[in-house]
């Protein structure tokens, strides 16, 4: 089965303001603004399953299903230090940090301060922006 989807964006502005920030280095300068991003609401789990189910016709259970299967199969594919791909959307791997030994062999687990999950942009969503109109308020 082939779906087409079509979007018609219409709102894709960013809004932004100025912020006065002082110079760390030197706090006798005068402050000088920078853009801050203005954030926007949040998008909760139920409304990005209407969104999706609004612009693909597919039932929403079906799309529950799937989307709480792939934060699954994300977690167990993780857990084997894989990357997993999501197409053209990005990817998701595993990041580690930890302190410094003398020795390899005296490395453990022990070790690693932290261990997280982080997520590459893919170039559509990377490139999406480059779409967007900045207006500040």
């Amino acid at each position: 089965m082939v779906v087409c989807i079509t979007f018609n964006l219409t709102d894709m502005s960013v809004k932004f303001n100025a912020v006065p920030k002082v110079n760390p280095r030197d706090l006798t300068a005068p402050k000088q603004y920078y853009a801050f991003l203005e954030k926007g609401d949040d998008v909760s789990f139920d409304e990005l399953i209407r969104f999706i189910g609004k612009f693909s016709g597919i039932n929403e259970p079906y799309i529950v299903a799937v989307l709480r299967t792939l934060e699954k199969v994300i977690i167990e594919q993780l857990s084997h230090g894989r990357y997993v791909h999501l197409g053209r959307l990005g990817t998701y791997y595993l990041s580690l940090h930890s302190k410094g030994v003398e020795a390899a062999e005296d490395l453990t687990s022990r070790d690693i301060k932290s261990l997280s999950i982080r997520f590459r942009p893919g170039k559509v969503l990377t490139n999406a922006t480059a779409g967007f109109e900045l207006h500040k308020v």
